[in-house]
């Protein structure tokens, strides 16, 4: 998701990485399965973990969180609202591709009326009217048992490639009429005879390409939250995620083997390379994914005037700093009861090192009340 970290990177950035101790940031077991993670800050966002696991065709795993930074808004030169939801999205493809989930969504702080009345209901329409395709499920009460976390629009789903180019087939010919004429469209009509094959490849291309439709669509709307500079992400959405810039050569490098490592395993992920060959549509992917080197870092905007049009913005704040904080924390102890991936973890790499990458990594301890004391600390110094 190389035009995420792009986005992010022009739109709340500079993004400037964090140091991880290196025994956390990568871990493997040779031949079987590697654990990279990445996380990042801003003066906009608190935290922006990205993770990626690569288990080769069984497994590929990718979860990006964004945490906004809890400041006070009203006043002050770096501005946004800081009270958004964290931003949350999960791609995993297990069992050789047979088991595909995608999750994206915008982590509720708070479940009142007011919180949730910002975006919940224009974006559970889009997710309903533009996405149904991706075979949308309820998610499963063995994790969300307890929606405090996750809000009433998350897209939740279970795409089958096959089925998604067949629903995708039916829908072009009813916009044109022609469904009528043709009758029942079977996967044998859209893929071939070849369709059930482990390795045809059919609908593989859609779903990619559906699934990085929704991200945009949800990062789109936490960036209007955010209220982030909409001509810079609007921008970079209508370059494919290429004109955003890097913050120095080292950020650059890292942004680069994280795309790499996306666009090497992309097609293993889901079983998209045919016998005869690789699919074009993928491949094309893939060469876009390698992508030139990060542009130079643009200049610095204009940060008072900036500050002025967030505070006269569309979104009003519900929650102070000290409660978005609160919130922010209590989402991580939850998250490290609860995250599956963490026995994941434990079964790849042993139980004390998946604990410690759950405490010390993925969901740090009270880590937003302490940033925010720092913050409010050079406040009263500054």
């Amino acid at each position: 998701m190389e035009f995420l970290f792009r986005t992010l990177d022009r739109s709340l950035g500079p993004l400037t990485p964090v140091h991880l101790p290196p025994e956390l940031a990568s871990a493997s077991v040779p031949g079987k399965v590697r654990s990279e993670t990445w996380v990042y800050t801003s003066p906009f966002v608190r935290r922006a973990r990205f993770t990626y696991v690569d288990g080769g065709e069984k497994t590929q795993i990718f979860n990006c969180v964004v945490y906004p930074r809890c400041v006070d808004d009203s006043t002050g030169e770096e501005s946004h609202l800081g009270d958004a939801p964290l931003l949350g999205v999960d791609l995993l493809s297990l069992n050789g591709g047979k088991k595909i989930l995608v999750g994206v969504d915008l982590q509720p702080l708070s479940r009142s009326e007011a919180y949730l009345g910002r975006y919940v209901d224009a974006l559970a329409s889009l997710r309903d009217a533009r996405f149904a395709e991706l075979n949308l499920v309820e998610p499963s009460d063995r994790f969300y048992e307890d929606a405090q976390f996750f809000s009433p629009a998350m897209l939740f789903a279970r795409p089958v490639p096959v089925d998604v180019a067949v629903d995708c087939a039916v829908a072009a010919a009813k916009a044109t009429g022609a469904l009528q004429d043709l009758g029942t469209i079977t996967a044998e009509d859209v893929c071939g005879v070849e369709w059930a094959e482990p390795n045809s490849g059919c609908g593989v291309p859609l779903v990619e390409a559906k699934t990085l439709d929704a991200v945009k669509a949800y990062a789109a709307k936490w960036l209007e939250l955010m209220d982030a500079r909409n001509d810079d992400w609007a921008k970079a959405w209508d370059q494919g995620g290429r004109a955003g810039g890097g913050a120095t050569s080292a950020l650059g490098s890292r942004a680069g083997s994280f795309s790499q490592m996306l666009a090497n395993n992309i097609k293993s992920a889901v079983g998209a390379k045919s016998e005869g060959g690789e699919d074009e549509p993928a491949a094309e992917a893939a060469d876009a994914a390698e992508g030139d080197p990060p542009a130079p870092p643009a200049e610095k905007t204009e940060e008072p005037k900036r500050a002025a049009e967030v505070r006269a913005g569309k979104y009003a704040r519900v929650l102070t700093a000290a409660e978005s904080a609160a919130a922010q924390d209590f989402h991580d102890m939850w998250q490290r009861s609860h995250d599956p991936a963490i026995p994941m973890f434990a079964g790849w790499f042993g139980k004390e090192w998946a604990e410690r990458l759950a405490s010390e990594v993925l969901f740090p301890e009270d880590k937003a009340k302490e940033e925010l004391k720092a913050w409010e600390a050079q406040q009263r110094g500054g």
